[in-house]
């Protein structure tokens, strides 16, 4: 019966969180259920970081998340189940529930590590359950923490992605708004400079029209198309910028 009660409450954390994909998302509803799985009124997830120390993930279950934030203690992390509740000697590493306690209230505590492909990523805490806590407790927690591991990882990945993807986006803007700014400076050259040469040669172009002899039609009318070539060439660059 026991191990058929461990098994119904795995299987039902695991469909609870097949559909999660966002950090924040994923701690709130793990935390909750794990919570709801061993009869705790608090909960909180913390990971190991690469400096080892123990972190805590926001946001937690029945905590303060200035608070749940604020969790973090040097340690390499937690190997076996501990528990911690008056009147019994504490099982495994006890630091890590006291420390659990002493920064969110009770006297009773349960931490389990959170291992993923065979290493040890971070610790799952749980307190404040009436009656305290037992080794049924730690066991049930230590089951549902594997697909808690599957979770947080796929979360991890999934923000990973997200901050790959956001970081693609900026650099794309960037060079997009690079193009631009380029764009407008060949614009205003071609306005400013070149648009100011053939305005000069249009005018230029005239003057030589103007001094010549009436008997050079033939030699007037082709100046006279190239002033009208040059005087319609910066319409047809403001219509390409």
């Amino acid at each position: 019966e026991e191990l058929s009660a461990l098994f119904e409450a795995s299987q039902t954390l695991t469909l609870t969180l097949g559909v999660m994909k966002d950090q924040r998302e994923t701690y709130s509803q793990l935390t909750a259920k794990i919570a709801q799985v061993v009869g705790a009124r608090k909960c909180l997830i913390a990971l190991l970081s690469e400096g080892g120390e123990v972190v805590g993930q926001v946001p937690g279950y029945g905590i303060d998340e200035r608070a749940a934030g604020g969790f973090r203690y040097r340690s390499t992390g937690l190997q076996t189940p501990s528990i911690v509740a008056p009147g019994i000697r504490p099982s495994g590493d006890a630091s890590h529930g006291h420390r659990f306690l002493h920064a969110f209230g009770g006297d009773t505590a349960v931490a389990v590590p959170l291992q993923a492909e065979g290493r040890t990523t971070g610790i799952i805490f749980a307190g404040d359950k009436v009656g305290g806590f037992s080794e049924d407790d730690a066991r049930l927690l230590s089951i549902v923490a594997g697909q808690a591991a599957v979770a947080v990882e796929n979360a991890r990945l999934y923000g990973e992605l997200h901050r790959k993807e956001e970081t693609r986006r900026q650099l794309l803007y960037k060079v997009i708004m690079a193009q631009e700014d380029e764009r407008k400076r060949i614009s205003r050259e071609l306005h400013d400079d070149v648009g100011q040469a053939l305005t000069a040669l249009v005018m230029n172009l005239g003057g030589i029209e103007e001094s010549m002899s009436p008997k050079l039609g033939e030699v007037r009318g082709r100046l006279a198309s190239v002033r009208d070539l040059a005087s319609e060439t910066p319409v047809s660059i403001r219509r390409l910028m």
